[in-house]
């Protein structure tokens, strides 16, 4: 279903090969959900239009779902090999990794009325990083620094 328009495909597009994730980006997720989050940061309106395409869903394909689904399976693929190599944790499937560093990595600008409430003040774009790195290395099951 292609309800969303005014820019949405240029921001899918754009986030596809801006931030690519390779087997030797996965080998420190938490950078790569780093570069996730300041895309977002820069852009958060990327964010409201996969929302207001996710609301919209009455099951037909999404926009340019063939090529967005090659591109989420060629990231997949990456933190596979990167746990067959033993840099990551296998205790989740790499879809599921995956998935939760799309999560985390956008739920900052989907609900900053819940982060400030969790938080307690006002955005810390600084802070929210540091911790979204922390999160997903510790998700990844990976040291580093932030």
């Amino acid at each position: 279903m292609q309800v969303v328009r005014g820019g949405e495909d240029e921001h899918v597009e754009r986030i596809a090969t801006t931030i690519p994730l390779t087997a030797e980006q996965a080998e420190d997720l938490g950078h790569y959900a780093g570069l996730l989050y300041d895309y977002h940061r820069a852009r958060p309106q990327f964010v409201r239009l996969l929302h207001w395409e996710g609301l919209q869903d009455r099951g037909g394909p999404a926009l340019k779902e063939p090529e967005r689904t090659a591109t989420y399976g060629s990231r997949v693929a990456a933190l596979a090999r990167t746990q067959r190599e033993g840099v990551l944790d296998t205790g989740l499937r790499p879809e599921e990794l995956f998935y939760a560093v799309l999560a985390l990595a956008a739920w900052w600008f989907t609900v900053p009325q819940a982060v400030r409430m969790i938080f307690g003040g006002p955005s810390d774009p600084e802070a929210e990083r540091a911790s979204l790195i922390r999160l997903v290395r510790r998700l990844a099951q990976q040291g580093g620094p932030e």
